[in-house]
């Protein structure tokens, strides 16, 4: 869909389409664990996992097996997990299909576990989001009568330039 987005010198605020395919409390098996998911499409599938102990989860392992489970056949899914750290603020450990592997931050997965945070009651808009590589992420949104219907989603977030270069044709 079309993304728009306000940038300014060390800001940016990105309106994301409209998350489609909540489901809550899907029940997953795992070598004789069980686990209750949220999941939501934020322009990419995740699935959201509650923790909390975040810093102990074995986010490659169940990550992986969660990312390739029946439930989320055939694409797969982006798996999250998400502890409550206030009011309005959560961390966020995602592993990423593709990657296949834990990554340091990643937008639509922030803004999935806000939104599904918000939806079990963890937390109330604007959402921070504490991110694994460091960064703390905004996420604000307004919420409709329905469940899982979300309209007016924001990511906001700090920029910086990283790398400068130059293409030079041969």
């Amino acid at each position: 869909g079309i993304i728009t987005a306000e940038v300014k010198r060390n800001y940016v605020r990105i309106k994301l389409t409209a998350p489609e395919g909540f489901q809550r409390n899907i029940d997953i098996d795992l070598n004789g664990k069980s686990f209750k998911v949220d999941s939501l499409n934020t322009g990419v599938p995740h699935a959201v996992i509650y923790s909390d102990d975040i810093a102990n989860e074995d986010v490659r392992g169940v990550g992986r097996d969660i990312r390739v489970h029946p439930a989320f056949s055939p694409e797969g899914t982006n798996v999250d997990f998400v502890q409550k750290l206030g009011e309005n603020m959560i961390h966020v450990r995602t592993y990423e299909r593709g990657v296949e592997g834990e990554t340091f931050a990643c937008g639509t997965g922030v803004v999935a576990s806000a939104l599904l945070a918000s939806e079990a009651n963890l937390v109330k808009p604007p959402v921070r989001v504490q991110t694994q590589g460091g960064e703390v992420l905004t996420v604000d949104f307004e919420k409709t009568k329905g469940d899982g219907d979300f309209k007016e989603v924001f990511l906001e977030g700090s920029t910086k330039i990283v790398f400068e270069g130059t293409i030079v044709e041969v």
